[in-house]
């Protein structure tokens, strides 16, 4: 039962002041705080539409909430993206980036020999959302999540699918794909689970900022237009970042996208 016992022995005072002054000396200090940091964001956009004025500037300045030549309902149509951009990239720097495999060079991410979607073991009844095989005997696993709970089967899944594939742990790789908030508890079930199976963690926010970064890098125009646009969307319908031109107050998580705009600029 609720009880406000434990406040009896508390000293109470009354105070007559009617002196709100430091209350607005702090709200001073948090406007000009708040202004400093949209002037700091502004700053970087500008720099982006600069630097992607060949495509039309920042992909921030679209209003992608509406977007519908593809798909984004599902994680699956998310994944078709995903496996696009990896498939069909001519210089592999987007695919070094996320996985980072031991021994590999850029040009061994370049092209890789096969992407698979939706492939399903039937002897276990488990689904991998995107297998690479890569050029060399190495394969990837990758699993892409916008927000579903049921994380513990990724490494059932993934062990499933190394012996489906039967490729050695030395060239089998797993790697798992969270909304920045879902890491805390990806990292909650490694700890309480003690798995054989080692599964790498990236963010959606790693993804935006290494995109960004290929849009400088040689690749065709078809790829850069597709990846401009998965910016675009993965920044405003997954990280909840503000349409730039439609912005009527300062976004909430104005820090992780200035965050994302100095890290892409750092090549």
């Amino acid at each position: 039962m609720m009880s406000w016992e434990i406040y009896s022995d508390w000293e109470w005072f009354e105070n007559d002041s009617n002196d709100w002054s430091s209350f607005g000396q702090l709200n001073s200090l948090f406007k000009a705080a708040i202004n400093k940091r949209n002037e700091e964001y502004l700053l970087l956009l500008e720099q982006w539409n600069q630097k992607l004025s060949y495509l039309g500037g920042d992909p921030t300045n679209s209003d992608w909430s509406s977007f519908r030549p593809l798909r984004l309902a599902r994680e699956e149509d998310w994944a078709d993206w995903l496996a696009y951009l990896i498939e069909k990239s001519s210089t592999g720097y987007f695919a070094e980036s996320v996985f980072k495999i031991e021994g590999f060079q850029q040009n061994d991410y370049a092209k890789p020999a096969k992407v698979l979607r939706e492939v399903s073991d039937i002897t276990s009844g488990y689904r991998a959302d995107i297998i690479i095989e890569w050029n060399k005997i190495k394969q990837t696993h990758f699993e892409i999540k916008i927000g579903d709970p049921n994380l513990l089967k990724t490494f059932q899944a993934s062990e499933s699918f190394q012996k489906c594939f039967n490729v050695s742990d030395n060239d089998w790789s797993n790697y798992i794909l969270l909304l920045p908030n879902q890491v805390s508890d990806w990292l909650r079930i490694i700890e309480l689970n003690d798995t054989n199976q080692q599964v790498s963690y990236l963010t959606w926010k790693q993804i935006t900022i290494t995109l960004r970064q290929s849009l400088f890098k040689d690749e065709n125009i078809v790829w850069k237009v597709w990846a401009y646009s998965f910016i675009g969307i993965i920044e405003q319908k997954l990280l909840g970042f503000d349409n730039y031109w439609n912005l009527s107050r300062m976004p909430v998580n104005i820090s992780d996208k200035i965050e994302i705009l100095k890290k892409s600029l750092e090549l």
